[in-house]
């Protein structure tokens, strides 16, 4: 008799996430009355990403704009979705009117400095924004609310604003920008990125995952568009294509995207660089330093254009939750029958646990089902 041995393995797909670099929130209840007789005025503007405050994200800044006739009147108060207040602005402004275009943003001066309309940029009255709510998720409501202590004077709350900055991932774009092509005939433009880190695919390297660019230009052909890394290793993304039509606009390069020698001016949409892929060409190194777009001209004299802008977008590969706890059913060794090739073998499907979401699906992707005939020798599945 000969055995028949069943080996189970399984694979475990791991989920990444990102978010970009920055996200401003608008409040609801804009145009909201802000009167002492009324209850006080509240505007929620929703983060839908998570995170923490100090680790994966900061507060950027908020920005307010509210017309009141006696500003003193008025106290107003940023709310975490953790309940955590946090006083921005509390009876100043005496009996001048208005918050114009006032932005709180830690690091500047108090807004107890200024004067109203208080347009300009200005610390919270209460402290740093980024230091009352450290540890705190951003994921929830972010509340404003405006408190009008006294009658006679009323206003309403025009916009609310709130914007969180990626601490993670990285959006860096060129310096110089626009600037004339032909005259002269090579042009470049750095964009630079002062984190640290290198491009893979492992958990905390980097994914360099678009450049988009504006060009204007009057021959598209004469136009030679380049990648090149801090290290020097320079990709291709566009060698004379197009033909005679015009511009790039709302060009992206990405790896996966189509093909860019088989489109036309002006580019518009996502296209893989035709030299290759980013992943492939910058493989292992570092993300620090400039990372520069090179554009030559290589009919000098003819036609000519501008480099509007040009940017560059890093996303930092993460975990998301723990891994699940697999269960692989036991290898199972089974005699066939004599004169037979072959024995009916059943077996129990592996098992995953996740620590957030309890138990998950398996599906085998290898190897006969269970109740088959297997083959004599060493099967896996």
């Amino acid at each position: 008799m000969k055995k028949i041995t069943l080996c189970c393995f399984l694979f475990i797909a791991v989920c990444f996430s990102w978010q970009l670099q920055a996200q401003t929130y608008t409040g609801d209840n804009l145009g909201g009355p802000i009167n002492n007789t009324l209850p006080p005025l509240v505007s929620n503007a929703n983060m839908p990403l998570m995170g923490t405050i100090g680790t994966e994200f900061s507060i950027d800044n908020v920005l307010l704009n509210i017309t009141h006739t006696w500003d003193g009147d008025m106290t107003i108060v940023l709310i975490s979705p953790n309940g955590t207040n946090l006083t921005l602005a509390a009876g100043l402004g005496g009996s001048a009117d208005n918050y114009t275009n006032t932005v709180f943003r830690d690091g500047n001066p108090s807004i107890t400095t200024g004067t109203a309309p208080f347009t300009g940029t200005f610390s919270p009255q209460g402290g740093q924004l980024n230091t009352v709510f450290a540890g705190e998720p951003v994921n929830g409501n972010w509340a404003l609310r405006i408190t009008d202590c006294c009658g006679g004077d009323n206003g309403t709350l025009n916009n609310y604003q709130i914007t969180f900055t990626d601490l993670i991932n990285i959006s860096q774009c060129g310096a110089g920008n626009p600037q004339p092509i032909d005259p002269p005939t090579n042009v470049s433009s750095a964009a630079t990125v002062s984190q640290v880190g290198v491009i893979g695919t492992t958990n905390g390297e980097y994914v360099l995952d678009n450049i988009s660019l504006n060009i204007t230009h009057t021959w598209n052909s004469d136009l030679n568009l380049r990648l090149q890394s801090p290290m020097g290793t320079i990709l291709n993304l566009s060698m004379g294509n197009g033909g005679s039509s015009q511009n790039y606009t709302n060009t992206v390069f990405q790896d996966g995207g189509a093909n860019i020698t088989a489109a036309t001016g002006p580019f518009t949409g996502t296209f893989q660089p035709q030299g290759g892929t980013f992943a492939s060409t910058f493989a292992g190194q570092s993300i620090n330093g400039n990372w520069t777009l090179l554009v030559t001209d290589t009919f000098g004299g003819i036609d000519s254009g501008t480099l509007l802008s040009y940017c560059i977008d890093f996303i930092q590969v993460t975990q998301v939750g723990a891994v699940p706890a697999i269960v692989c059913p036991l290898d199972i060794v089974i005699n066939n029958t004599t004169g037979t090739c072959g024995a009916q073998v059943f077996f129990n499907n592996a098992v995953a646990i996740d620590p957030e979401d309890g138990l998950i699906p398996v599906a085998q992707t290898a190897g006969p089902g269970t109740g088959s005939i297997f083959p004599v020798g060493d099967t896996i599945i």
